[in-house]
């Protein structure tokens, strides 16, 4: 297939963290969680001032945008701004897809107006958790694909977070709740959704690269490192959660 008729995606890469081999391994691992052969990606490294031109925007099918080591509340961090703006042009325009995890979900809603804060815990979360739908009046394919999800298996999927999404911005609407996170998943709009937890995880990157960097530097006690090694005996969704993601930003 030519690259021409090749539906064009965007990874927005926020964490450049060498334990994840760098932003080109954080882009890697979207493509290889999300990605198609009828499709192409292009990495944009948010911490460099990477970000595509309103005219690039429209020939974009679909974005993805990482989690990250940062807060979206750190305003010496000027490139947060930028990915803002970015997020408000999609808004604006309503199209491409745009789809953000953890930090990229809390990104989404501050730039539409929404709140992100400390967990309400005030404790590091870093876990499998279940994930509770909420009723929702929508009848899009996401949502209709994470019903399927939840029919068939617990919906329990990882988490990594400092902080989470509190307040929704106008019009955006809740679907899933988790104990860490009320507004777990999040409609922004037809082409914008958000989650914090991450269908880009295995189990192996929070057992052996975040657990133990998080409990030597005593983010976590070896209760919640004990605990959070006990949930992943229980099903884990993230595989399903990644094919709904993919299908919605090939929609």
């Amino acid at each position: 297939m030519s690259n021409l008729s090749q539906k064009l995606f965007g990874v927005i890469v926020c964490d450049s963290q060498a334990k994840w081999g760098g932003s080109e391994g954080i882009a890697k691992r979207v493509e290889d969680v999300f990605g198609t052969k009828e499709g192409r990606w292009k990495t944009f490294v948010a911490e460099q001032g990477q970000f595509p031109t309103e005219e690039e925007l429209k020939t974009f099918h679909g974005f993805y945008i990482t989690g990250s080591k940062h807060s979206v509340n750190d305003d010496t961090q000027a490139w947060i701004k930028q990915l803002e703006l970015f997020i408000q042009r999609a808004h604006a325009l309503k199209k491409p897809k745009v789809y953000g995890t953890c930090f990229g979900h809390q990104a989404i809603s501050k730039a539409l107006g929404g709140k992100v804060g400390k967990n309400p815990s005030k404790r590091f979360v870093c876990h499998n958790e279940t994930i509770v739908l909420c009723e929702a009046e929508n009848d899009s394919r996401f949502l209709n694909d994470l019903k399927k999800i939840s029919e068939k298996k617990p919906f329990r999927i990882l988490q990594s977070h400092g902080e989470c999404v509190e307040e929704l911005p106008a019009n955006a609407k809740n679907v899933a709740s988790s104990e860490s996170c009320k507004h777990e998943i999040v409609l922004y709009s037809d082409n914008i959704i958000g989650a914090q937890s991450h269908a880009d995880f295995f189990v192996e990157d929070l057992l052996d690269v975040i657990l133990p960097s998080l409990l030597e530097r005593k983010v976590i006690t070896q209760g919640e490192f004990d605990h959070a090694r006990d949930s992943f005996k229980q099903p884990i969704a993230c595989s399903d959660m990644a094919v709904a993601v993919r299908d919605f930003l090939n929609s």
